[in-house]
């Protein structure tokens, strides 16, 4: 299922947890939904970014924004397996360009 959706806020650092991660909160026509919050780094012993930490330049290239900060405000297209289930991927309104997690590897 693909629908269009306005970036509402978007968050890129420590969560309460500790966990340096992300997040894009999302508002569709009748929904709201964040799409994120994959660990972007190990800890162990010192702090290595994951596979997933790449992800963040090409959704800020893939909707065009130029910057994280740039993404609140912008219209996207998200994609999820079935009515009102978890986001699996989040492109550009206008373009064929498209920001899969599972793409990134699981951590």
């Amino acid at each position: 299922m693909i629908e269009n959706a306005r970036i509402e806020s978007t968050f890129l650092g420590r969560e309460d947890h500790g966990v340096f991660t992300f997040m894009i909160h999302l508002q569709g026509p009748s929904w709201c939904q964040s799409f994120g919050g994959t660990f972007l780094e190990y800890k162990s012993p010192e702090r290595v970014p994951t596979a997933a930490a790449l992800a963040l330049i090409d959704i800020v290239e893939a909707l065009g924004a130029g910057s994280w900060e740039g993404l609140a405000g912008r219209l996207c297209r998200v994609e999820s397996g079935e009515p009102y289930g978890p986001i699996t991927a989040i492109g550009n309104v206008l373009d064929d360009r498209w920001v899969r997690m599972e793409d990134y590897g699981r951590e």
